[in-house]
């Protein structure tokens, strides 16, 4: 395995003064290879040369954003988050800093069409002991006949600030194993499997070590599905996925118990979901693709009996999605949509699993990726039209929101 920095990367301090939905649609097909140099760089945190690359394309301008004066309390950790700019950033709330993890995003526009090659990040995700950033980079090259789209799964090491090139690969979804530096990742869908030859084309999750670059099958296709979107569960016991059905929505919820060396495959479509900490109880939705107006939050246990509904039968086609379980797993937070399907306000509310109570917490214009501090004490989430998005933190006792970057996709660190 490469470990280079193969896209220019800067922990570029800046100090500031003053002051998740439904499961993504699995797309088919193999990646291209992208055809973008750059000069390997390893930069520690505290560098601050800027590295010089030899790319295509000049490296995105890239903003500086301030941390509001009244700064939310628990907020120990810092969040990475995709700018506006395209590139990757974090905050850093004990130090007040921010600092840019990528510099060369360029994002499409009508105006370069076919004349540039496109770079842009998503998916951060970080390694539970909060050392590794992991995240997607997607490469657009010009040619004859459009663009030769490259996609890479990248690594940071906080602790060196070395890039490492992990995977080679169309886009897909993974998640970090807790407690290791492995990955769990699923692998691209040959179209074939979509047009009846499925038991030739299913594939399994696999399972990469970060700092080894060994790699293995971690759960085949048991079930005659191809199986995507692995989740772990916190205790590192439960891998959760979905066997896929189409090319677009969610697939069958299913899951993997390696104490018990068992796959266990529902049958059933939950559309987004989340589960407790202690792996016994699982939040969802039924929004497998398009909203209906008729979704609503429920809960039961892993195996699939008796379940509960949580949000309540709302009037005038309202339907609640997106539940997410604090890190105690005591409270559950989810969005609702009061006005229907075709409403673009969500209300926030957090319902109390030990008392049976439910607290409003505001109304937001578009919001999504919905996430608990690792404290538990506020929840993130992101508001506002595309070409405007806006990072909100919003204490999940009072409901107070403090605006806090514009940008999207953030990804809390965990906090040991």
């Amino acid at each position: 395995m490469r470990r280079v920095a193969c896209l220019p990367i800067l922990f570029l301090i800046v100090l500031v003064t003053g002051c998740a939905s439904p499961a993504p649609a699995v797309s088919p097909g193999g990646a291209s290879t992208p055809i973008l140099q750059a000069t390997p760089t390893i930069l520690s945190p505290t560098d601050t040369e800027e590295p010089t690359a030899q790319t295509t394309t000049q490296p995105a301008a890239t903003e500086t954003v301030s941390v509001p004066a009244d700064e939310p309390k628990g907020l120990e950790s810092r969040i990475a988050y995709l700018g506006k700019d395209g590139n990757l950033w974090m905050i850093d709330f004990s130090s007040g800093e921010q600092r840019q993890v990528t510099m060369n995003a360029v994002p499409y526009s009508i105006e370069t069409a076919g004349e540039v090659v496109t770079v842009s990040y998503c998916c951060a995700k970080w390694s539970s002991d909060g050392r590794f950033l992991a995240f997607w980079q997607d490469t657009g090259t010009p040619v004859e006949s459009g663009y030769d789209l490259g996609h890479k799964l990248q690594v940071i090491d906080l602790d060196t600030g070395e890039s490492i090139d992990l995977l080679d690969q169309t886009m897909g979804s993974f998640d970090w194993k807790p407690d290791m530096h492995e990955i769990a990742f699923d692998l691209p869908i040959d179209d074939e499997y979509f047009v009846g030859d499925r038991e030739n084309h299913a594939t399994g999750i696999q399972t990469i070590d970060v700092e080894t670059g060994s790699r293995a099958e971690l759960v085949p296709p048991e079930n005659g599905y191809a199986i995507a979107g692995p989740r772990w569960a916190r205790t590192g016991e439960i891998l959760t996925f979905q066997e896929i059905l189409y090319m677009e929505g969610s697939g069958q919820f299913a899951y993997y118990d390696f104490a018990a060396e068992a796959y266990v495959s529902t049958g059933e479509v939950i559309g987004s979901y989340s589960l407790s900490p202690d792996r016994q109880t699982i939040a969802f939705d039924r929004l497998s693709y398009a909203p209906s107006g008729e979704e609503r939050i429920w809960i039961r246990d892993l195996e699939g009996d008796t379940e509960t509904q949580i949000s309540p039968d709302f009037e005038d086609g309202g339907y609640a999605f997106g539940p997410q379980f604090s890190p105690d797993g005591k409270r559950l937070a989810y969005f609702a949509v009061l006005g229907g399907p075709e409403s673009h306000q969500m209300t926030l509310y957090v319902f109390n699993l030990d008392t049976g109570e439910t607290a409003e917490l505001g109304e937001f214009d578009e919001a999504g990726s919905l996430q608990w501090s690792p404290d538990g004490g506020n929840l993130a989430l992101v508001t506002g039209p595309f070409e405007d998005r806006q990072i909100i933190v919003v204490d999940a006792a009072s409901g107070a929101a403090s605006p806090l970057v514009q940008g999207s996709e953030p990804a809390w660190q965990p906090v040991e």
